[in-house]
């Protein structure tokens, strides 16, 4: 029997491209003191659960910062007093070395906001101080995406950065995997390069998907793929109109690998 196997590869290439910087905040255990300090509701293991269930905010609100261009990274910790409902009181920044005042003041404020569960431990009523050392870190690499704004006079919407981009095209890339897959049934060889280009409009619709690359030699693979990409909707911008529209180049490595199975 014929086994075939896909690469569909969405991969960097050195040294070209777009330059990403994806946000990571480090996992660290919280350390807990007062009031109630014995709830089996605030044990250090439990807030720190709940706390890394919400560091995803955090590492949404750092991404936004690195694609506008920020490179502030290293240690931030934070002492949150965490009422008996659950909510967060206060916010006191113990350590601060990102060195950008405004990315720690965006942070600290988000933090403010949290919903950490109210304490259910009737006989340790109370709130809780928690301090918990957040690590901001990122790490780089070189995308072959490409994203300019319709009008060229206008900046890039937060969310129509590289980086965004890439991560929603990624959903979709199962679709093409499909495409590819019943083509592969007849030419087992094939693969190449299929570079699409089209328009991410701000309410999510992607329009106008064209081929402006094609190294597989077929023109039927490249017409399918550029049809299923533009059946796509992504995600919409709130509070944005159509100057936030913006054009996709986006290169696409299809390579198969013929073998044999018992």
């Amino acid at each position: 029997m014929r086994r075939i196997l896909l690469i569909l590869l969405l991969t960097a290439v050195a040294l070209t491209g777009t330059e990403i910087r994806v946000a990571q905040i480090d996992d660290r255990d919280c350390s807990v003191s007062g009031e109630a300090a014995e709830s089996s509701s605030r044990s250090e293991n439990r807030l720190s659960v709940k706390i890394r269930n919400l560091t995803p905010r955090l590492v949404n609100l750092y991404q936004r910062y690195l694609d506008s261009g920020g490179m502030a990274k290293g240690e931030f910790k934070l002492s949150l007093t965490i009422g008996e409902d659950g909510y967060v009181e206060a916010v006191t920044v113990l350590r601060d070395r990102l060195n950008d005042a405004d990315l720690a003041e965006q942070a600290a404020e988000m933090v403010a906001t949290w919903f950490l569960g109210e304490n259910q431990d009737e006989e340790h009523p109370g709130s809780v101080v928690c301090v918990y050392p957040f690590i901001f870190n990122f790490r780089t690499y070189y995308s072959p995406i490409v994203v300019v704004p319709l009008d060229s006079a206008r900046e890039l919407h937060p969310l129509r950065r590289a980086y965004w981009v890439e991560k929603e095209f990624s959903t979709g890339i199962s679709d093409l995997v499909n495409i590819y897959n019943i083509y592969l049934m007849s030419s087992p060889d094939l693969e190449g390069t299929i570079t699409v280009e089209f328009t991410l409009q701000h309410d999510g619709t992607v329009d106008n998907t064209q081929i402006v690359g094609n190294t597989t030699g077929s023109t039927s693979l490249a017409s399918d793929i550029a049809d299923r990409i533009n059946e796509w909707r992504l995600s919409a911008l709130k509070d944005a109109d159509f100057t936030a529209d913006v054009t996709v180049t986006y290169p696409l490595e299809f390579g198969s690998v013929g073998g044999s199975m018992e």
